[in-house]
């Protein structure tokens, strides 16, 4: 079977049904104190991919007035639980791939429309 390309988006599967269980008992957890992880500060520095991000992170809490503290820092946390997420699920699906030789699920290809939106932003002169 030929290597999925990485500009495919998955249809519904039993293992993304899975994942989403466990993102949202996770969110569940976090929304009531029940958090496995403590978050931080410097946890969601962490998980933040970029330095953009952080320093976006870094800005806004800093920045923030004190009475808007912890909407602020609950709209991060949220983000970085997301992030944390997506980087496990990658992990398990390359786990995976690792042990199969291939991803679990059914992928729709849609590296032709990519392409092809691509093409037409460059051909307005947007990319």
């Amino acid at each position: 079977m030929p290597r999925k390309s990485p500009l495919c988006t998955p249809s519904p599967d039993p293992v993304g049904a899975a994942y989403r269980e466990r993102r949202d008992a996770l969110r569940i957890r976090e929304a009531y104190g029940m958090s496995e992880r403590q978050w931080t500060i410097e946890t969601i520095c962490d998980a933040l991919v970029g330095p953009a991000a952080k320093q976006q992170f870094l800005g806004e809490i800093n920045r923030v007035p004190v009475h808007e503290i912890v909407t602020v820092f609950a709209k991060w946390q949220q983000i970085a639980s997301d992030i944390t997420a997506a980087v496990e699920r990658g992990r398990e699906l390359a786990r995976a791939e690792a042990e199969t030789g291939e991803i679990p699920g059914e992928w729709i290809d849609v590296t032709d429309r990519i392409q092809a939106e691509a093409s037409a932003a460059r051909a307005r002169g947007v990319a």
